[in-house]
This record gives C-alpha cells, structure tokens and sequence, in this order.
C-alpha cells in the first residue's frame, strides 16, 4: 500500500490519569521547560572601555569648592540612539574628567570606538548628561550634552560627524550644574523644544543654591529662552531639578512638563499642564498640589508610564531612602501605592536609588521596573572614598487576577560584579535579537552592557516616521499595542527616560505568546491612525508612517 503510513495504522488514543497513551507504546518524556527569562553580561567582550572620572585634575575658575563633591552624585549618564543611521545602537558617554566618548554600534551587542571627534569629546568641560534629538528636522539624531555650567547641541552631519551649533542656535548654559534635558513639541508648530532642568550653582551655609532652568522654544533658526512662562511655586527660576520630561498626561493631545527636584522641603516639583497659548506667551498651570502625588524629599529619577495596564501614567519616584509610587486614578489624579508597590525595596537612608526605568525583561506584555543604585559620598575633601556599593534591581509586576498589588524583586543578577555606584540607565535592542536590553553607567567604573534573553515570549518593535514634520521620529506620540487580550501604551520620548540620560525612540511591546493585531497612533499633530500588524512575528519591528 503507499500513502501516509499514519493512515495504513490508525491507532486509538487513550486517556489515563490526565496523560495520553498509545496502546504498545512507551510514555513519551514530556517537552523541556521553556527557558527562563535572563539577562546576559557583555560588559568584559562588548569593546566598551569607557570609565567614568569624577576627579578632574582641576577645576575651572570660579567653580564652587564646597560642592566638588557633586561631581562624584550630578553625573553618569548615557545615550543610546542610532546616531549614524546604520540601524544599530550606538553609545555615548559624557564625562566629568576628560573627554566624552563615543561608540558605533556593531548590531551584535559589540561596539567600536569612534576615531576622534573633538567637537563631541570636550575634554576640558565638564559633563554631566546628554540626550538625542532631531531638533531640525534633518531625519538624523543630534545630541545635546550638558555639564557643569556647560551646554553643547550638537548636530549630526550625517557622515558620522557632528557640529556644534550651541551658540548658532541661541542657546546657552545655566550657572551650575545640570539636572536634565528632556524634548517635545509643546507648541505643536512641527519641531522640537527643549527644557534643560538645572541642579545647583554652590553649597551655601543654609544648604545648596537652587540653579536656573531653561524652557526653550524651537523657532527653527533659532530657540528663544521662554522660561518666564512657567510659574515656578516656590524658587523663581526653579533648580535643584534632577528629573523632567515631556509627556501627555492628560491626554488632550499636547505635551505637559513634568520636573522632579531634589531636596523637597527647599524647591517644590512641578507637574505643569499645557494651557496653549495665550496673548504675549503660553498658559502652564501647575497641577501637582491637587494631585494626590507627594515626591520624595531627595528624588533622585522618576518613572512615567502605564505600570498597571489601564491606559493611565503611573508614577515611580527613587529617593534617598524609600522610593514613592503612585497609580493613576483619573484625569491629573493619583493614589499612593508607595506601600504595596515599593515593599520589596530597602528603605534605609544609605539605599540611594536614580534610574527608573519600565522593563519587561521576559516579554509578557506587563512591564516590571528598573532601578538603579549607587552610594553617596559625603562632602568634605577633594576625594572622598566610596560607601558600600549597592547592587541594581529588577522589579517584576505581581497581579491578582487583572489588578496589579506589587512588585518583587527578579531573582536575575544584573551585571558581574553585581554590586556597583550606578547612575544612568538606557534600554533598547543592542543586539538586534527583537528584544530590548540595558546598558548602565556607573561611577568610578566601567557600564554595564546586559543583553536580555525573554525566554519563551518575544517582542513587537514599533518605530513612527513622520517625514512631513520637523518632528520626523514622532515624538510625543502615543502608540497603544492590541493582541489578544493584551492592550498596552507607550510613548514616543526623547530625554526623561533613565537619570542624566536619554534613549532610542522605538518602541518595545511584550506579547506574552499571543499574536499582535493592531497598532494605533495619536500623533502629535492630532491625528489618529490605525495600522493591522496580523502579520508580524514576535521579534519583528514595524515602521509606521504617519498617514
């Protein structure tokens, strides 16, 4: 007989004791476990030699002796973007002692340093932070960098090179030292502005002296210092910032400013929402005394993003001490889930946290947090040696049934040696696998370079492109993922993700399994377009065209 031999000797299945059996046959062993979720440390072979030096040989003229020790907290940051258009990651490092450094990215999770770019080095400044940007509209990423009284945007020349255009631009630095940079269209007239929160300018005998920050609008040929829009509660001119970012809370199609300080009981926060425009200037209204949100008394970074998958921001705050959280309720509204949500977290004054960041390290679709630590030095002489090194930590969300109740700890060690002073964090795919990984700057030491492996689940990549705009990379969208029973949100940032750092703008949705099956956007010029995704695989990522 020819055929499907399976045909020619139909055999009869039985069912014992839940299992299934072929009459004559032996029990077949049962299918392996699927592979944890993990992350593996590329630090030693990732070709990244960067060390982070806080001591400068010397300081520049008129430098505040008393907050020296600043240099050593202010700083770490780092960038992860595709700044030559090659479709991977490249890395940059500000630096406080020395030149910045730069790394082209291989697409496998290796790096190579980039041959001498004095515009981008910058050894005798020094720096802080930085964050990327298509501030004109070109379709390539700039960078802006910010230091110690320093300020650099630099545009991206396309051939792996870079023009600084600070002073061509209008722009220039605050008195001190930086905080944070963070982008969006709050104007919505197509491009980019910019807000460059500042910390302090001295350490004066009743504690630090508050610099000033700087609300920047995009002009086009020039940005114009608009920053007496913003009512500031407390310090005119605001300072001691550590976080901000430009986000649509409300949803209502504009960019709000959100700005996080430290020291708490000097210079308050501000959660200001965007009015539009009014005459002579622009509305802000802060919004955060009738929020239900208390930050930190030391905030170190800040989380905005939907934690609890209801479509809503929710806020994580690190601290010195216990970080704060808070779940969106409604409309520039939010209750303290401090005590549920932060539990696992030590709450002791010597656990200084900085970076949160949302990470869904096994690709379910719920993402858990990042957050990163390191010590505190205290004033005094030049050098200072480190306290304890503390190790990072990996939240992963708990739920009881659809409602989310708390975080725990991942039992997944981040970086060897585990224990380390870090400051910035950065996600995004380093290896070009389909899922994002992590990479975190440390002080006195090199990164960490960690490629995640999800395990069973995999990702959906989204990446906007809006060639009709300034804002080519859509900058302030809002991208909701559907699959299955799976609805997920995010947002399109540039700046205020991960403390003194910034990232790569595509998105990363978790698919837990299940198939994706629509994407939809609200752009930031107001429109709305949706996008069938059936045919995506998990791993895969998608570019979206504006309509």
């Amino acid at each position: 007989m020819s055929g499907d031999p399976r045909r020619r000797h139909p055999r009869l299945l039985v069912a014992l004791g839940g299992a299934l059996f072929l009459p004559g046959c032996t029990q077949p062993e049962p299918p392996p476990p699927p592979p944890s979720p993990t992350v593996l440390d590329v630090s030693a072979t990732s070709g990244v030699w960067f060390v982070h030096d806080p001591e400068p040989a010397q300081l520049p003229p008129g430098f505040p002796v008393a907050a020296r020790h600043h240099l050593r907290e202010v700083a770490g940051g780092v960038v992860d973007a595709d700044l030559d258009g090659d479709g991977a990651l490249d890395l940059f490092f500000p630096q406080i002692a020395g030149a910045n450094q730069l790394y082209w990215g291989v697409g496998d999770g290796t790096f190579e340093m980039a041959g001498s770019i004095p515009v981008m080095e910058r050894p005798d400044l020094l720096d802080q932070m930085g964050s990327a940007a298509d501030f004109d509209g070109d379709g390539l990423l700039d960078l802006l960098v910010a230091g110690v009284g320093t300020l650099g945007l630099l545009r991206n020349t396309g051939d792996r090179g870079f023009v600084d255009v600070t002073a061509a631009m209008g722009l220039t630095p605050s008195d001190g030292f930086a905080g944070c940079s963070a982008w969006g269209d709050y104007d919505s007239d197509g491009d980019l502005d910019l807000f460059v929160g500042a910390y302090v300018r001295d350490i004066g005998e009743s504690g630090p002296v508050p610099a000033l920050d700087r609300l920047w609008r995009n002009d086009g040929a020039s940005f114009a210092n608009v920053t007496e829009g913003l009512d500031y509660a407390t310090t005119p001119g605001g300072g001691l910032t550590m976080h901000c970012l430009f986000r649509d809370i409300d949803q209502d199609g504009d960019p709000d400013l959100f700005k996080l300080n430290d020291f708490a009981m000097l210079s308050r926060s501000s959660m200001w929402e965007n009015l539009g425009p009014s005459e002579g200037g622009w509305r802000w209204t802060d919004r955060l005394s009738t929020s239900g949100v208390v930050p930190p008394d030391f905030a170190m970074g800040a989380l905005v993003a939907d934690l609890d998958g209801v479509q809503g921001d929710d806020l994580w705050m690190s601290n010195i001490g216990a970080d704060r959280s808070f779940q969106h309720t409604g409309p520039w509204t939010w209750t303290d889930t401090s005590l549920v949500w932060t539990g696992a977290l030590p709450t002791t004054n010597d656990a200084i946290s900085w970076s949160v960041l949302p990470f869904d390290l096994d690709g379910d679709g719920d993402p858990g947090v990042l957050i990163t630590y390191g010590p505190l030095s205290p004033p005094g002489s030049a050098q200072v040696p480190y306290l304890e090194l503390q190790p990072d930590r990996l939240l992963d969300p708990v739920f009881d049934g659809e409602a989310l109740v708390g975080f725990e700890v991942a039992a997944v060690p981040l970086g060897d040696p585990a224990d380390g002073s870090s400051r910035g964090a950065a996600s995004g795919d380093l290896d070009g696998d389909g899922a994002p990984d992590l990479v975190i700057a440390r002080i006195d030491g090199p990164p960490a370079i960690l490629l995640s492996r999800p395990g069973a689940y995999g990702f959906l990549g989204v990446q906007l492109k809006d060639d009709g705009s300034r804002n080519r990379f859509g900058i302030g969208a809002r991208v909701r993922l559907t699959a299955g029973d799976l609805v997920r949100e995010q947002a399109v940032m540039a700046g205020g993700r991960g403390t003194f750092s910034g990232g790569d703008p595509t998105l990363w949705f978790g698919l837990g399994g299940r198939q994706s099956e629509l994407v939809e956007v609200w752009w930031p010029d107001g429109s709305r377009s949706e996008h069938d995704v059936g045919d995506l695989r998990a791993g895969e990522t998608v570019e979206i065209a504006h309509p």
